[in-house]
């Protein structure tokens, strides 16, 4: 949640991916319809966020593409460019020498699904009558949906690299933007590596999904109420 910064009272808010990710997994987690209001709102901010990301990374768009705010525009401009190719992922392995090791760079894409997910939850952030007269199923559709989404939004996330890479036709090379938590030995390496102070070699493989994937989180689920005064049992948490 928000917390107060200083005496000036700003506002300590985390926009990064992994801020929405947590913040949604902990109203989710907490179970209740509004909770659950709130995470889906935290999700669908995340995932422009991701998508905010790449596009911001792209040369050449305009001010307005760079503006842009709804998900379907922004997949859409990376479609456009190529930076993104339907679900397809892409797993890059950097192999160095001199010492040997090897690193695995990964491409997820913000797939159909989560884009369809986001705008399915937009239905439940405006006024909706159905909020009221008829909690229960409301509820039961948001979980599902907050749940399914958490899980595509923690893989897009979890991406190295920003966008497919990119061929420069001037002299052939591939270029690639790569993202790196704060402190990940694997940036000085490849930073290195590419520097050619490394010897290297690279694989690729480029994978097209069939059919949805299936999510499992590693943490246990709270327990999920389904109105004020009544809560079902654990839910097991798995996205299928």
């Amino acid at each position: 949640m928000p917390k107060s910064d200083g005496p000036t009272n700003r506002i300590s808010y985390d926009t990064s991916v992994q801020g929405y990710l947590k913040r949604c997994k902990q109203l989710r987690d907490a179970g209740g319809l509004q909770d659950l209001l709130y995470a889906a709102l935290e999700l669908r901010m995340g995932v422009e966020a991701r998508l905010a990301e790449s596009v911001l990374a792209v040369e050449g768009l305009s001010p307005a593409q760079r503006r842009q705010w709804k998900v379907v525009h922004l997949a859409s401009t990376l479609q456009s460019v190529k930076w993104s190719n339907g679900d397809d992922i892409l797993v890059m392995l950097y192999h160095l020498e001199d010492p040997a090791e090897t690193f695995q760079l990964n491409y997820f894409p913000v797939s159909k699904r989560l884009t369809e997910t986001v705008g399915r939850l937009g239905d439940y952030l405006h006024r909706n009558e159905r909020i009221v007269a008829d909690p229960a199923a409301v509820h039961s559709e948001l979980t599902t949906l907050v749940r399914e989404g958490y899980g595509d939004l923690l893989m897009a996330g979890s991406s190295e690299m920003l966008g497919l890479p990119q061929l420069d036709p001037s002299n052939g090379t591939l270029n690639v933007i790569l993202k790196f938590p704060d402190g990940d030995p694997r940036a000085s390496a490849l930073h290195s590596a590419l520097q050619g102070k490394r010897k290297y070699r690279v694989d690729w493989l480029n994978i097209t999904p069939v059919g949805q994937p299936t999510f499992y989180d590693a943490e246990p689920a709270a327990n999920v109420c389904i109105a004020e005064d009544e809560c079902g049992p654990a839910n097991q948490e798995v996205q299928s």
